[in-house]
């Protein structure tokens, strides 16, 4: 006997619930317990070696022949060591260069002294910080004779100015005297140019505190000019020396920029494209911005421009290394920190940082940095 349509599928689908609702255990055998190792992303392994995009950029980036030393390439050597891959080194010209070789996937990994900065935080990942750096100013050591920094004092227009206004009083004080001398008074002669010639000589001397006293006042009213004169002798000597130390201090700052303030109205060199390159046009401090910092020493030696801003650590590399007349001044500005440079999700990203705070922790960054630097780091 044939069930009715209706009552068929009635049946079934009461089959579909029950089997729906029974519970499914998983066998033993299908249970994955995590452990230590795999709780922690690893490193694609690959036969091939990674692509390290690099620039020179001394101490951290040296060209040695075919090769490359510094301080940041010590650092990658270590840590690919603990890594246990190989690499090979690509040279570009510029950061710009590194990093964009790296956003587009044609290099793994980006390393020399690149700035960790949020722009490029949108492009490309970084690594931990390695390297704790800044900005600071490169100046020409002037190394002016004596003799020709008093010439420059002597015949400034100021200069001249005091002198002047300082002679004419005296020339007034040496006609009032003259005046009321002349005609009881043998040291200063009644005519014109030999009266006030020796009234100008007494002026001169009354109001040095010289005093010779070869020629002296014998009248009432001559000694009692004389008397106000010596008195106002001392205030226009304070006066005199003052405005001499004020030149002297005024030339010495003019030659000296040891602030960003003091950038202001100078000529500048920097590298385009680099943290020392934005940070002066945030200030609005206006730059000759030139390909490698080697074109900012040439310029700087030409004394075609009053300073150089660039990254600390290579200015006074490039001073300890090298004989010349540059000197960095004042303190280190606008810190930044250095990192390395991966693409967006890089598989290599945890195990660079990994083995990079083991080399911080265990003391071998310490010896990478001493070796460099002469010092043990901060």
């Amino acid at each position: 006997m044939r069930l009715p349509h209706r009552l068929f599928l009635i049946v079934l689908a009461g089959l579909v619930w029950l089997v729906g609702s029974y519970p499914l255990q998983a066998r033993p055998a299908d249970v994955v317990v995590p452990n230590a190792h795999q709780s922690r992303p690893q490193a694609q392994q690959s036969d091939e070696p990674l692509q390290v995009v690099t620039k020179v950029f001394e101490p951290f980036v040296i060209k040695d022949g075919d090769d490359f030393k510094g301080f940041s390439i010590d650092l990658w050597t270590e840590i690919v060591r603990r890594m246990g891959r190989q690499y090979e080194f690509i040279e570009v010209e510029t950061v710009d260069d590194q990093l964009a070789a790296v956003a587009q996937g044609k290099a793994d990994v980006a390393i020399a002294g690149i700035t960790m900065t949020s722009e490029r935080e949108h492009s490309v990942d970084f690594s931990y910080p390695y390297f704790k750096a800044g900005l600071q100013i490169m100046t020409r050591r002037e190394r002016s004779l004596p003799f020709v920094n008093l010439m420059t004092v002597i015949f400034n227009p100021a200069m001249l100015e005091i002198v002047g206004i300082f002679f004419l009083i005296m020339l007034i004080a040496a006609h009032a005297v003259w005046l009321v001398e002349r005609r009881n008074n043998p040291d200063f002669p009644q005519t014109y140019w030999r009266g006030i010639w020796e009234a100008l000589w007494w002026s001169a001397v009354t109001v040095t505190t010289v005093g010779y006293g070869d020629k002296t006042p014998r009248g009432f009213a001559g000694r009692m000019l004389g008397l106000f004169w010596m008195f106002a002798g001392l205030f226009l000597i304070a006066h005199f020396t003052a405005g001499i130390t004020a030149l002297l201090t005024l030339q010495q700052w003019d030659s000296n920029i040891s602030t960003e303030a003091d950038l202001h109205g100078r000529r500048v060199a920097t590298v385009q494209g680099s943290t020392s390159d934005d940070f002066l046009r945030e200030q609005r401090i206006s730059a000759t911005r030139v390909e490698s910092i080697e074109e900012a020493y040439d310029l700087l030696a030409k004394k075609r421009v009053h300073a150089i801003v660039y990254d600390a650590p290579v200015l006074l590399y490039y001073i300890t290394t090298n004989n010349t007349d540059f000197q960095v001044t004042g303190e280190v500005f606008a810190t930044e920190h250095y990192g390395i440079a991966l693409p967006v999700d890089s598989p290599y990203r945890e195990a660079i940082n990994l083995h990079l705070l083991e080399i911080m922790e265990d003391g071998t960054y310490n010896l990478i940095y001493e070796r460099w630097f002469g010092v043990t780091a901060e």
